[in-house]
């Protein structure tokens, strides 16, 4: 029987001769493939825009009108609300003037009563 031998398994990749330069490599490619890219784009540049799809302007116009409307619906409640806010100040002004004068009615009833409290019973005027 032959003897087997162990062989050496071989990887795809080839075996490179040491770097004798004392230049480092940059990870970012080279300046002249950076410069064509950039006459190739600039060449574009000329040229006129394309004009979107008739689908993407109708899109495009009908958030335009959703927009319109919520604005408007807005605008439309805030003066509600500021007609209701002038209406609830003048309430406000109204009420508190009330309470002052009932304030001053009370005061007035309150001295009253301390008066007749304060007199003598044959010095008040007879009942009518």
């Amino acid at each position: 029987m032959a003897t087997k031998r162990a062989t050496k398994k071989t990887t795809g990749s080839r075996k490179t001769a040491p770097t004798t330069s004392t230049k480092k490599r940059s990870a970012s490619p080279s300046r002249s493939r950076t410069a064509k890219a950039s006459t190739k784009t600039g060449s574009r540049g000329t040229a006129k825009t394309a004009t979107p799809p008739a689908a993407s302007v109708a899109a495009a116009q009908k958030v335009l009108r959703t927009v319109e409307r919520r604005e408007a619906a807005l605008r439309k409640s805030l003066d509600q609300q500021t007609k209701t806010i002038k209406k609830v100040k003048k309430s406000l002004t109204e009420h508190r003037d009330t309470v002052n004068d009932l304030k001053t009615d009370l005061k007035k009833v309150k001295k009253t009563r301390k008066s007749v409290t304060s007199c003598p019973l044959n010095a008040l005027p007879p009942p009518t």
